[in-house]
């Protein structure tokens, strides 16, 4: 198995078990989660030129870190 492809699967485990922290157990942890997932699938996506998807990542990692800023100091 390439290496990329493993860090897709564990991203993509990441992502849905950021959800569900996000969900029903800690907004700053679900948040943390999602962005370290979105970070790890980010090179599978270039290597495979999904500009779409990278995009897409993208835009969720400012979301998330905008979330996490504003967690951090307090709104």
């Amino acid at each position: 198995m390439n290496f990329l492809v493993f860090l897709r699967y564990v991203g993509t485990i990441l992502v849905i078990v950021g959800y569900y922290v996000l969900l029903y157990v800690s907004v700053f942890w679900g948040i943390v989660l999602r962005m370290i997932a979105n970070i790890i699938l980010l090179p599978w996506a270039i290597k495979n030129k999904l500009w779409d998807f990278v995009i897409l990542l993208g835009f969720f990692l400012v979301i998330e870190f905008h979330k996490f800023y504003t967690i951090l100091m307090g709104d």
